[in-house]
């Protein structure tokens, strides 16, 4: 297989607190891969870290075979990263199709002359940009609703919106944070066959979720994090049934796939 993303010993302290202490992992092509556990984990920092919006104390991050420890953001989505948040990002104001399209940006040779007059490389770039939005919105089943405002939309459907601007951005891997937050049982369903679909395009998954019976039902494998440091990883029934893990996050008893 792959490795699309890979991380080792990655450390993350703020003072004397330390987030993340020396996680090590790695995400192949085409995989998807849960990371859960409980409230104060670290869940949080390790996704803001692989994302570029924090950088590491120590440890280092390889995206594609490429070092990217202390890649901005920006950067890493050059190099095949996008993410969504848990508190949504869209423009409320802007249409479906708008805010996939605004999840793109321009590509090498790009020259803020052309950007500001519209001509030459923004034309060619804005044709490409709007094909890949609506290719994305066909995908994830949102074409019927491509013109309408997003403030009209109920949250599942905006949920989903943010996944089809990542899908947009040409990523190889997409870094889910707490998708389901918010959504009641349908707009779960139509989650997870989004999350499904993003696998068959052969897209790496980091899904960040508190919906156990949504990661049991989803993930190939699960790391699991407690206080920062990582202590398991397999399976969803590997994970499961790891005292550890039951102690730490899922309580006294292994919780139903």
């Amino acid at each position: 297989m792959t490795t699309v993303l890979e991380t080792r010993k990655l450390t993350k302290t703020f003072g004397g607190l330390v987030a993340v202490n020396g996680v090590s992992l790695s995400v192949n092509a085409g995989e998807a891969f849960a990371v859960i556990g409980p409230n104060g984990a670290g869940k949080s920092t390790f996704l803001n870290l692989l994302s570029g919006l924090m950088s590491p104390t120590d440890g280092e991050i390889f995206l594609n075979d490429t070092s990217v420890t202390n890649s901005p953001a920006h950067g890493l989505r050059r190099l095949g990263m996008a993410r969504t948040f848990q508190n949504g990002r869209l423009f409320q104001r802007l249409t479906v199709l708008e805010n996939v399209m605004a999840g793109g940006c321009p590509g090498e040779g790009a020259r803020l002359i052309d950007v500001v007059l519209r001509r030459g490389f923004y034309d060619r770039w804005q044709d490409a940009l709007r094909a890949r939005a609506e290719t994305a919105l066909k995908k994830l089943d949102l074409w019927a609703m491509r013109d309408a405002e997003i403030s009209q939309l109920p949250f599942g459907v905006q949920r989903n919106v943010e996944i089809a601007r990542a899908l947009a951005a040409e990523a190889n891997i997409i870094l889910l944070d707490e998708p389901a937050a918010g959504l009641n049982s349908g707009e779960r369903v139509a989650l997870v066959r989004a999350l499904k679909d993003l696998k068959s395009e052969g897209l790496a998954v980091v899904l960040i979720e508190h919906d156990m019976s949504l990661v049991m039902a989803w993930a190939e494998r699960i790391a699991v994090l407690n206080f920062g440091e990582k202590i398991a990883e397999g399976t969803p029934a590997e994970v499961r049934a790891n005292p550890k893990v039951i102690e730490a996050y899922l309580g006294t008893e292994a919780v139903d796939a």
